[in-house]
């Protein structure tokens, strides 16, 4: 997955989170906010874990990549 669709993604979420309190108003109330915690927070939380260790294992590719290259490379003539 790249970076920009995990960003789209993380984007969607947010708006969905921060319109979910509003679920109070409606009939349901309690029962239907508690539910919108197992399918909205939840898989939100999972996809956090996901984003920040996906972010950590290109940080570390690049870090890698970067010990690679040859400092004689960087010379400029």
């Amino acid at each position: 997955m790249s970076y920009r669709q995990i960003e789209i993604i993380s984007c969607s979420m947010d708006i969905v989170i921060i319109f979910s309190p509003f679920l109070l108003l409606f009939g349901g109330g309690v029962t239907l906010f508690l539910w919108s915690f197992y399918f909205i927070y939840l898989p939100y939380l999972f996809f956090n874990v996901y984003k920040y260790n996906h972010k950590k294992r290109k940080k570390h590719e690049l870090d890698t990549e970067l010990k690679k290259i040859d400092h004689k490379d960087l010379v400029i003539h």
